[in-house]
């Protein structure tokens, strides 16, 4: 799962977590002592997208301009032989509650990942002057979404060089809401001066429902009292 503390710490919040943020990044950390005895969130919502080829800079920098054949070529320079992929993960917390060591969160959970062919952008940016034939077959997809209630608990279980080691756990139940795949993405144009011929297909896998259950643990030495490990 992920948390607004998470994405913005690029996965740092495995060791910065504290209070209701533990049993999300670190169920052990719920273990050490703690500034409030009960911490309530009513609503909490984080995002994030990555891609493997162009970046905010880039986005910045070519969103809404007009783009010359250097630009175009840049562009494309930067996207793999094997496709443009984009990912985008989210978590929406309906109600999370800690109670001293204790806490218990209900969440939604959704990703989606993405793949597209590298052909499609060349056809985007330079038209089809160079090239008449054209084929996608790089590209594919897929999502997921889903739904838990997780109960977790942390404590301290012995000392390290007279410093606390912690011991936590989360228990939850996972119950999915929809999964997509698209597959065998295919499309095969070619272009004329009078217009275009071609076909596409694809294969989708698509399923509902389900449910499962979901135990995560964890460790973390308290060094310092202003240091995690």
């Amino acid at each position: 799962a992920q948390s607004p503390l998470s994405l913005s710490t690029a996965g740092a919040s495995l060791g910065l977590s504290q209070g209701i943020e533990a049993a999300i990044a670190n169920p052990a950390h719920l273990g050490m002592p703690q500034t409030t005895w009960v911490q309530l969130r009513i609503v909490g919502l984080s995002a994030g997208v990555h891609t493997n080829g162009l970046g905010l800079d880039d986005y910045k920098k070519y969103n809404g301009a007009t783009l010359d054949d250097q630009d175009k070529n840049d562009i494309l320079s930067q996207v793999p032989a094997t496709g443009l992929s984009l990912w985008s993960e989210g978590a929406a917390s309906a109600l999370a509650m800690r109670v001293g060591s204790w806490s218990v969160a209900a969440s939604g959970l959704g990703s989606a990942r993405g793949n597209l062919d590298r052909e499609a952008l060349d056809l985007i940016l330079h038209g089809n002057a160079d090239q008449p034939n054209w084929t996608f077959e790089n590209s594919e997809g897929d999502g997921i979404a889903s739904w838990q209630v997780a109960l977790s608990h942390g404590r301290e279980i012995f000392k390290l060089n007279g410093s606390p080691v912690y011991a936590g756990v989360s228990a939850a139940y996972v119950r999915g809401l929809y999964l997509v795949h698209a597959d065998q993405v295919h499309a095969d144009i070619a272009t004329h001066k009078t217009g275009l011929t071609g076909d596409a297909s694809a294969e989708w896998i698509t399923s509902s429902g389900g449910s499962a259950g979901g135990v995560d643990a964890g460790l973390a030495w308290q060094a310092h009292p202003n240091l995690l490990i």
